[in-house]
């Protein structure tokens, strides 16, 4: 008996394991999370063209957002690495908007409805704005030990800037992060 109990148990693992259920570790979910993180990631060291929010890439992000021609390109860029994996979710321009109550998992200091994970996106409260004025990819997973996350983020420079000269690598302190959204949550 003990060993048809053990031999069950060891069928329903292997079940589990090949066929998850949910949006839980080993989930589909996982695998587009990193073939989002590649794509964007392909993107790194795209610069403008002459400081003008311009260059042929970001062209592109701006088109996929449906901005004009020479608007910052933060969200364009998240935007435009979503429709790369024909994500329907935000289409915009507007870094705001792309933290709608349906898809924002965390807001500092007030709630946290999942854990951040990579391909997610971050939004930074910018006051000269007063508001959530940049946003990027959290690039690492959320419990890493440390006050820091890596991201990577369009229209951003080595200082950080929400209006920079290119897409950078960036490592943030999670207490600069006012909210975070997944889209990839909510497929």
């Amino acid at each position: 008996m003990a060993t048809n109990r053990n031999i069950l148990f060891s069928l329903f693992c292997i079940i589990l394991c090949a066929c998850p259920i949910g949006k839980g570790i080993g989930s589909n979910t996982d695998s587009l999370r990193l073939e989002i993180q590649k794509t964007y990631r392909a993107e790194a060291g795209v610069r403008e063209a002459t400081g003008r929010n311009d260059g042929p890439r970001i062209l592109e992000y701006q088109k996929a957002a449906k901005i004009p021609a020479g608007s910052p390109y933060c969200a364009a860029g998240i935007t435009w690495t979503f429709k790369q994996h024909n994500i329907k979710t935000v289409v915009s321009g507007f870094s705001p908007n792309w933290f709608p109550d349906t898809i924002t998992i965390y807001e500092k200091g007030k709630y946290m409805k999942q854990t951040p994970d990579i391909a997610d996106v971050l939004g930074l409260y910018i006051p000269a704005k007063g508001r959530i004025g940049h946003v990027g990819f959290i690039d690492q997973n959320w419990d890493n030990g440390t006050p820091f996350i890596a991201s990577f983020e369009f229209n951003t420079n080595g200082a950080g800037s929400d209006d920079g000269d290119g897409n950078h690598f960036k490592r943030r302190l999670k207490s600069q992060i006012r909210k975070v959204s997944s889209p990839l949550s909510y497929l």
